[in-house]
């Protein structure tokens, strides 16, 4: 498969979905309450028929079409399937913050082989080849690997930041379930694919991902952070896997996601309210 024609299919979309950003969408809520706008759904249909035409046999869900009743476990592991998240962070991109984006993953025979995040508003590319996870900025293509030791000192996103020797990547619902007043790296606060993309560059050493994530919101961050040499356990430490989440229900366990054979050092980090 060409992966060059779905990235560039998302990165359309993302060019799509800045017409709407901020106050230029119209606003409704779902039966969770979280937010969704008319550009979710115009940027959903865009990528579905924009893949459906190059792959008519393949299966297309995305979050705001998902049917238990067809999207059954049994299904989901059946050949090609596409997970689209039209806008990831819909209240980001309510309020014309930076940090939504365009998520497709693909799933085949069950096991996700490519991923693709693409944030508009940074122009960053995140991306899987089937074999290995990759960068684009600024049209510079680099390959990932949760081992890099980038220096902080030149990036471009986190040249404030002054690193510890651990860092850990947590989203705010991590403060009310664990306790890190006894951390002494350095903790960043991100959500959604985002978070992945963090981890996948070397820029964490782990990242916990609490209850309330569904199949939507992993698939193509799974993808990423595991080609790029990442493994996911639970806090017990049972391994994670994405058809964990093919009754489409959301997480209700703390995931952990970290370099392979790294569990063990980076879970203690990790202290549980009571």
């Amino acid at each position: 498969m060409d992966i060059t024609q779905i990235v560039q299919i998302v990165r359309e979309a993302g060019e799509l979905a800045l017409k709407y950003e901020g106050g230029n969408c119209r606003i409704d809520y779902k039966s969770d309450g979280t937010l969704v706008t008319d550009a979710d759904k115009l940027v959903g249909e865009f990528v579905t028929r924009r893949i459906h035409g190059l792959f008519p046999d393949h299966l297309i869900i995305q979050e705001e079409t998902v049917d238990p009743k067809i999207h059954t476990p049994e299904r989901l592991r059946q050949g090609y399937v596409w997970v689209i998240d039209p806008i990831d962070g819909t209240t980001s991109f309510r309020e014309a913050f930076h940090s939504w984006g365009i998520l497709a993953g693909l799933l085949y025979n069950g096991e996700p082989v490519e991923g693709i995040a693409f944030y508009p508003r940074y122009q960053e590319m995140f991306f899987t080849d089937g074999r290995k996870a990759y960068w684009d900025y600024e049209h510079v293509k680099k390959e990932l690997t949760v081992s890099a030791q980038p220096d902080y000192r030149n990036s471009p996103l986190y040249k404030d930041h002054r690193m510890k020797n651990l860092v850990i990547n947590v989203d705010p619902l991590a403060f009310q379930r664990f306790d890190f007043s006894d951390f002494s790296g350095r903790i960043f606060v991100q959500t959604g694919v985002y978070a992945f993309t963090i981890l996948a560059r070397g820029m964490s050493s782990c990242l916990l991902l609490t209850p309330g994530l569904d199949l939507t919101d992993l698939v193509s961050g799974f993808a990423i952070a595991d080609k790029a040499g990442a493994e996911f356990r639970y806090f017990s430490g049972e391994p994670f896997h994405v058809t964990d989440l093919f009754h489409l229900g959301a997480s209700d366990k703390d995931i952990i996601a970290c370099r392979k054979g790294d569990f063990d050092r980076v879970v203690q980090y990790f202290t549980p309210r009571n």
